[in-house]
């Protein structure tokens, strides 16, 4: 999925009124997924960091970050700026961190 998943807990409302701006949006309640869990949001949206998009995405971005504290992951993944681009593209592969695996 590209662009921006909304959660349940903030108001349906919000889709349309992100859309009408130009953002690329859906929630759990018009993919037909409310009642997931966190987990199970997560495992449909991780392998995606397609929602590194202007402006989040600029000319000095060299890093994203996401993470699920009910899960205990967070996942990175740098970027760097090529000659001649305007805007950076990834420079490393994501890297997930999983909080079960650490020691205590």
């Amino acid at each position: 999925m590209k662009g921006f998943l909304l959660d349940e807990n903030l108001p349906r409302k919000l889709v349309p009124a992100l859309q009408a701006e130009g953002h690329d949006v859906e929630s759990v309640y018009t993919l037909r997924m409310q009642g997931l869990e966190n987990g199970e949001l997560y495992e449909f949206a991780r392998d995606s960091f397609d929602w590194i998009t202007p402006p989040v995405l600029n000319p000095y971005t060299r890093m994203a970050v996401e993470m699920c504290p009910a899960r205990g992951v967070l996942r990175v993944v740098g970027y760097e700026l090529q000659r001649g681009k305007l805007l950076p593209g990834p420079a490393t592969l994501p890297c997930e961190v999983n909080a079960e695996r650490l020691p205590a």
